[in-house]
């Protein structure tokens, strides 16, 4: 009797024992960005941007800045993240002259708009935060790509994350613009070249609609998605 007590004994911690360490195992690894076949973000790098094609970047979110009545400190930088020039406006908030530097530094060097890693934090992963003690995770940060190649980066701070995004997206509009007009009036593609280059030497250079023709049908095709795609033919 006293051996078949010691064996059930034996049976039941054995029992516990194991069920304890079933619910001992660690959960399952959260999602961590999965296998893409492709690269997220794989933009090469090209030659950095000039000072003065900067110069005329950051004009043109002043511009735009101004009309609004919105007091910025705008920045542009290299493919290191490295500064080359900077404007702060009139009034513009003392603290946002480093955060504007930090957005564009940090679409530099990782390649993406701030928006991203902003989207991260906000939906429950602080380990952004984690990745680098100069990380900006707010929007009003952008990548800029000349050739399909990282050239440098936009950076806009002052208002809400939205308004610094909005100031700086005309900024990088600007720099798509202009690429599109030199390369439609240095090489002839056809119709719709000719037309952009008309529109250029007018100087319009505007994100309104643009009516070409081609192939003998009239189009109406928002001028953000037509230099979108002669960007990838530069």
């Amino acid at each position: 009797m006293a051996r078949f007590v010691s064996i059930a004994s034996a049976f039941t911690l054995a029992l516990l024992v194991g069920s304890q360490a079933i619910a001992q195992q660690p959960p399952a690894n959260p999602p961590s960005g999965g296998t893409p076949d492709a690269m997220p973000f794989d933009i090469p790098y090209g030659t950095a941007i000039t000072a003065e094609k900067a110069k005329q970047i950051l004009a043109a979110a002043e511009a735009e800045a101004k009309k609004r009545n919105w007091k910025m400190n705008i920045a542009v930088v290299d493919t290191n993240g490295d500064l080359i020039h900077f404007l702060r406006m009139d009034g513009a908030q003392i603290a946002s002259v480093t955060i504007s530097q930090g957005k564009a530094r940090t679409a530099a060097r990782y390649r993406r708009p701030t928006q991203v890693f902003y989207n991260a934090y906000e939906s429950g992963h602080p380990y952004v935060s984690t990745l680098d003690p100069t990380l900006i995770a707010s929007p009003g940060g952008f990548p800029l790509v000349e050739g399909g190649k990282l050239v440098g980066a936009i950076g806009c701070s002052g208002g809400t994350g939205d308004q610094d995004a909005l100031i700086c997206k005309v900024g990088g509009r600007h720099h798509q613009v202009a690429l599109a007009c030199k390369f439609a009036q240095d090489v002839d593609h056809g119709p719709i070249n000719r037309a952009i280059a008309g529109r250029c030497a007018a100087g319009f250079r505007s994100g309104l609609v643009l009516v070409i023709r081609e192939q003998g049908g009239r189009r109406h095709t928002p001028m953000d998605v037509l230099f979108s795609k002669l960007m990838l033919r530069l």
